[in-house]
């Protein structure tokens, strides 16, 4: 009984270790994507191609007279 418990010791370092060395890897992962998944303020490059897309959209909708008070003016 007594030599088990060394045994048993060793193996749960072992997965201890295992389980450090894998799950370090998920703490350096960088976020590269520039779209926002939630509405809000906008910056970088993702940014200004919604203001641009709204400017675009807008100016399209008061053309067919849709919505007056969307047009953005520079």
């Amino acid at each position: 009984m007594k030599g088990s418990y060394g045994i048993n010791f060793f193996c749960l370092l072992l997965l201890l270790s295992l389980l450090q060395a894998c799950g370090g890897r998920e703490y350096s992962y960088q976020d590269t994507n520039n779209k926002p998944d939630t509405p809000g303020l906008i910056t970088g490059e993702a940014g200004q191609y919604h203001i641009l897309r709204a400017k675009e959209v807008g100016n399209a909708l008061a053309k067919k007279g849709v919505a007056e008070e969307s047009v953005v003016k520079e």
